[in-house]
């Protein structure tokens, strides 16, 4: 067994409300066949083995090897934070005028959005 076979079976099981919405965002992410980040396997890790006891027995051999194979290997977050100043065309009615703008590049926070922002 992998990761991924646990990670299908743990919505069937009694788990807390607030594992419920987690487990099925990463339910979803595995059956559009997108791989774990390596924080994502981390998290998922720790509640299989905080659920562990619910499992059928004949899944929980191996257990412990098992939570740390994957099908599908895992995703490369670029998390690098860059800010620029660029020159950028901007196509008027008329005519085409270069600005200087202002370019953040940061991995999608709903945090870093309101620094942004404020």
């Amino acid at each position: 067994m992998y990761i991924e076979d646990y990670i299908a079976i743990l919505p069937t099981l009694k788990i807390d409300k607030q594992d419920e919405k987690l487990i099925k965002s990463i339910s979803l992410q595995i059956a559009r066949n997108i791989g774990l980040t390596d924080r994502q396997f981390e998290l998922i890790k720790s509640k299989l083995i905080i659920y562990k006891d619910l499992f059928p027995t004949d899944k929980i051999i191996d257990f412990h090897t098992n939570i740390n194979r994957l099908k599908i290997p895992l995703r490369q977050i670029d998390r690098s934070k860059t800010i620029k100043i660029v020159t950028k065309e901007i196509l008027d009615l008329f005519s085409v005028e270069e600005k200087l703008m202002i370019a953040i590049r940061f991995p999608y926070t709903n945090k870093m959005i309101k620094y942004i922002n404020f």
